[in-house]
């Protein structure tokens, strides 16, 4: 089955959406009727407000804005987490020792253990400057 749709999840991630089973005798079944009810679904929707996490998380949805630019980061300067601030990430990502993001107010803060790691990844980071 598949339903062509942008679906806001409740995490806040948008994703296009497609579906797919092994019921039924179709191998491919592409649904008009549940497309429909998909996207009016979403229309109904009340809209919530992305929650900001800290600049130092980046997740795939923070890496694709740098798409256009080159962004790189060694090893020993990312932590691979699946959480942050105490939420699950959508799928996983990493913190990083310097901010990805702009400065601004966070809804999601780093925790305790979380910002000693940031504080870590960043004096890899400058001891590595340094060197230079």
């Amino acid at each position: 089955m598949v339903a062509n749709a942008i679906i806001t999840y409740e995490n806040g991630a948008i994703v296009k959406t497609g579906f797919v089973t092994n019921l039924g005798r179709w191998k491919v079944h592409c649904s008009s009727t549940l497309t429909d009810m998909l996207r009016q679904a979403q229309k109904d929707r009340r809209k919530r407000p992305a929650k900001l996490r800290d600049p130092h998380v980046l997740t795939s949805a923070t890496a694709q804005k740098f798409a256009d630019d080159d962004l790189c980061f060694l090893d020993d300067e990312v932590q691979f987490v699946r959480t942050a601030g105490g939420e699950k990430l959508y799928g996983a990502g990493f913190l990083c020792g310097v901010p990805v993001e702009p400065k601004r107010p966070v809804d999601i803060p780093l925790t305790d253990t979380e910002q000693g790691i940031v504080a870590r990844l960043a004096y890899t980071m400058e001891k590595r400057r340094m060197q230079k």
